[in-house]
């Protein structure tokens, strides 16, 4: 049961290091596009 759970929160633990950089790519890559933006 103990291994179960340790198994559970580290899939939890990969995830939302999965999801923050998804979000943090897509911020980096929205703030590229208006740079580019600005300099045209």
């Amino acid at each position: 049961m103990m291994s179960q759970c340790r198994n559970v929160k580290r899939v939890k633990i990969n995830d939302v290091i999965k999801v923050s950089m998804i979000s943090a790519f897509s911020i980096l890559t929205l703030i590229n596009y208006c740079f580019i933006k600005l300099i045209k």
